[in-house]
């Protein structure tokens, strides 16, 4: 990745693109939530607490810290709750205050604050030890070298902060103690300000199953002055920036000693620095390259840590910036977006455009939640204009892709990287959309239940991020999910997309889409032909991808449509489809509308997999009531009659069933079972689409000539 994202920094520097440069310790806070919102405490003159609110989330996104320790920060940190209940009397009664639900009770709370729920100890004490004395201290050390100006607000917090008592064994007379300070505070003011906000920080709602000593809680902290005039807060842009420009002026710079280069060539210093890390959406500090020297691979040339693969701290600084820019919130489906909760997908082209271009949005970066995400032929289309439009820079445009993955707590991989030129990329959109087109005219003539938009009666074209959601999750015969299974990886569908020779990885994903997706197809099919809405349980994102996935899969495979529909298993997937609507038909006019809760065909579709010639003998038998009355109704033209002169139009017309018997024939002629044989992964996928598909025109057109309807 740091080969990449060096080629990415001068890829900006070509297009005058200069990205924030932040130093390496200076990081950004904790996103904030409604639920773990970021809290304000400022501090008067005479070291009294003066407020406490919440910094909205806008805010937050801007603040940032210095964390020269893990842990340890300034001017915002990371506190527990004053105090610790495990109760559950006590925990459901602080949830219904601070929902609004249960009336606030001060003596009852005050009663709560006992030593024995004290949440704060030792170690508590020795890391604002370290945030409000050590690490400011050392800022102010700097700002001294330096003889920095401008920073008047930080230099008066940081003078307050040391004359704060942090010790649970010593309290001098000087000094007054912060957390005392923040408790009385909070006791004076939550009768009548802010409870919601007093209450989180009072209180943290612990496990009684887990160590107390282990299930503290943390509440983001920043620290800031009382409100004076016009003086700027600590919690402010130009501040943040202040304090980075001081943090960067005062870092060692690069000697080159021994005319020692590192890897792209600029002069280098052997350093015990870590690499820099860049906090990424749902991955939180991701390592632009781990040096842990337990790693067995760190001493493949008998080179460990920074020596394995030196990089001088301008070098580190172009790269975390180009990461930072490729990451920015707002480029978000144009540069990056997300695989699932776990994973990052960033495409971007070599030559860097003066308007970012969808490319992960057409790929399908986190479509899953998207009530109405663009389909890929609009996306495509824009993608292929963008990068026809930067060929005409005369320089070679390469499409660069790769994918993060969060492995577990601590670690994070580049799971996936590939570099392709703009050509192919273009080339293989147009072969997607082709691909994806080969299956047979097919409809869903009613929409999810709820649903108003008529998008989601027809089938779309799949992103090929979004195959692995597809894939991965398992149905069952009721509609309903059981879950997902690990069988696909995201970015095995950017390999869909781009490579020629797959290995056999076409024929990997359709026998889990077979396996996964069958207890879907019999539900849709059920749901179609008994013309229901289709569950509540089943989101448009996967019903309606799923027969161009089949489509796409048979392509890669080399089955074309043409070809396929003549073929038994489709043939016999469309007879089960004509089964289900005679049998439908028949309820109608004879039971008066009372279906059986399994129809005829749709009972047999999984046993047509494994033994198609018993299931269609065993069709035949469930079939020949339904058939001979079809014979009988369809030959009724005085009921035709009497409906035409009624102008009933709801009823069933009697040539509908002579239109059914007809289809049956002309497909029928076409079936021939020389030998009995179970159906493997591409003959199931046909017959999945042949019973869901439309009834072809031809056949359609034929059994309407003989029904007399044309």
């Amino acid at each position: 990745m740091v080969n990449e994202l060096y080629a990415l920094s001068e890829a900006m520097d070509k297009a005058e693109i200069s990205p924030k440069e932040w130093h390496r310790e200076f990081k950004p806070l904790p996103k904030a939530t409604a639920k773990a919102p970021c809290f304000r405490i400022r501090i008067s003159p005479d070291l009294s607490i003066c407020e406490v609110d919440t910094i909205s989330a806008e805010l937050a996104v801007i603040l940032r810290k210095w964390e020269p320790n893990n842990g340890s920060s300034f001017p915002a940190l990371n506190i527990p709750p004053l105090y610790r209940i495990d109760k559950q009397e006590k925990i459901k009664k602080l949830d219904g205050m601070l929902k609004g639900k249960t009336p606030f009770d001060f003596k009852e709370i005050k009663s709560w604050c006992v030593p024995d729920a004290d949440n704060w100890d030792e170690n508590t004490s020795n890391k604002l030890e370290k945030c409000l004395h050590e690490i400011p201290s050392r800022l102010h050390e700097k700002i001294i070298e330096k003889k920095t100006r401008g920073g008047d607000s930080v230099v008066e917090l940081i003078g307050l902060l040391s004359n704060f008592d942090v010790s649970e064994k010593s309290h001098k007379r000087d000094r007054k103690d912060f957390r005392e300070e923040l408790e009385k505070y909070i006791f004076q003011r939550i009768k009548k300000e802010d409870q919601h906000t007093l209450l989180r920080i009072l209180f943290y709602a612990g496990d009684p199953s887990k160590d107390p000593k282990k299930d503290r809680g943390a509440l983001s902290v920043v620290l800031d002055l009382e409100r004076q005039g016009t003086r700027r807060p600590i919690a402010d842009t130009k501040t943040m920036e202040w304090i980075n420009a001081v943090l960067i002026n005062g870092q060692a710079k690069a000697g080159g000693k021994n005319n020692a280069i590192d890897a792209f060539g600029g002069p280098y210093e052997d350093t015990d620095e870590k690499m820099p890390s860049v906090k990424l959406e749902g991955l939180g500090d991701v390592k632009l390259r781990s040096l842990f020297k337990d790693h067995a691979c760190q001493f493949r040339y008998e080179l460990i840590e920074s020596g394995s693969y030196p990089i001088n701290g301008e070098n580190r600084a172009k790269i975390k910036g180009a990461l930072e820019w490729l990451s920015a919130p707002e480029r978000k489906m144009k540069t990056w977006g997300k695989a699932d909760g776990k994973e990052l997908i960033f495409v971007y082209p070599s030559v860097l455009p003066q308007v970012d271009i969808d490319l992960t949005a057409m790929f399908g970066a986190a479509t899953v939640d998207d009530d109405t995400p663009e389909r890929f032929e609009i996306l495509s289309k824009k993608v292929i204009d963008a990068l026809y439009e930067l060929s005409h820079t005369g320089n070679p445009v390469n499409i660069q892709i790769f994918s993060i993955r969060k492995m577990d707590k601590a670690r994070s991989k580049v799971v996936y990287y590939r570099n392709y030129d703009a050509p192919r990329l273009i080339k293989s959109a147009r072969e997607w959309e082709k691909a994806c087109d080969n299956i047979p005219s097919m409809h869903f003539n009613h929409w999810v239940k709820g649903s108003k938009n008529p998008e989601w009666s027809e089938s779309r074209t799949p992103k090929p991020l979004e195959i692995a959601g597809v894939v991965n999750r398992v149905w069952k015969m009721d509609g309903s999910s059981s879950g997902t299974v690990n069988r696909v990886k995201y970015y095995q569908g950017l390999e869909l997309l781009f490579e020629s020779d797959l290995a056999g990885l076409e024929s990997y994903i359709l026998h889990a889409l077979v396996a996964n997706s069958q207890g879907l197809i019999v539900h849709l099919g059920d749901t179609l032909y008994r013309n229901k809405l289709i569950s509540e349980k089943i989101a448009p994102y996967y019903y309606l991808l799923l027969m161009p996935l089949f489509g796409l899969l048979l392509f890669k495979l080399n089955k074309k449509k043409e070809e396929y529909m003549e073929t038994i298993p489709y043939l016999l997937g469309q007879i089960l489809k004509i089964s289900d609507e005679l049998h439908v038909l028949y309820c109608k006019v004879v039971r008066k509308g009372e279906v059986p809760p399994q129809l005829a065909g749709n009972g047999l579709v999984i046993a047509a997999m494994d033994t198609p010639d018993q299931a269609l003998r065993l069709l035949c038998q469930r079939m020949l009531p339904y058939i001979t009355w079809a014979k009988q109704y369809s030959n009724n033209k005085e009921k035709e009659g009497e409906d035409k002169a009624e102008g009933n139009k709801n009823e069933p017309k009697p040539w509908m069933a002579g239109w059914y018997l007809k289809l049956y024939g002309k497909i029928a002629s076409k079936m021939d079972f020389t030998e009995s044989h179970r159906f493997d992964d591409l003959e199931k996928s046909q017959l999945f689409i042949g019973y869901l598909a439309d009834l072809s025109n031809k056949q359609t057109e034929d059994a309407g000539k003989a029904a007399g309807t044309k």
